[in-house]
């Protein structure tokens, strides 16, 4: 019988350290749960704005690519011009040589026959 009383006092005195134990052992759980909880959502949200940023970062590189792409092409084309403009140049030098040459060859006519008129006036003379 004593052993009873024993055992039931000594189940007492434990649910009595239960009873006082067990609230400090919730509370802790509950913190814990809120930290986890705390992490998983920065995590979420950490993982969100990387996913904003990638997306950004992929924007901006189709928009370098298209305006890198538009500046080929627009370069493409100068040099196309600036060929035409040497072609048009290089040919208009030859036309000035050849121009050059013609005036040449006119001054030399004018000067043959200015001595041709001259050697008329003295050979009249004579």
């Amino acid at each position: 019988m004593i052993e009873l009383i024993y055992l039931g006092i000594g189940l007492q005195f434990t649910c009595l350290i239960v009873w006082t134990v067990m609230p400090l052992v919730l509370r802790r759980t509950a913190r814990s749960t809120a930290r986890r909880r705390k992490i998983v959502f920065q995590l979420a949200k950490m993982q969100y704005e990387m996913n904003e940023l990638r997306d950004e970062l992929a924007a901006s590189a189709r928009t370098l690519e298209t305006t890198v792409e538009q500046l080929k092409n627009k370069v493409a084309g100068q040099r196309v011009e600036l060929d035409k403009n040497c072609d048009v140049i290089n040919r208009l030098k030859i036309e000035r040589d050849m121009l050059k040459i013609d005036i040449a060859t006119l001054q030399s006519q004018v000067h043959q026959h200015e001595q041709f008129r001259a050697t008329e006036v003295i050979n009249r003379r004579v």
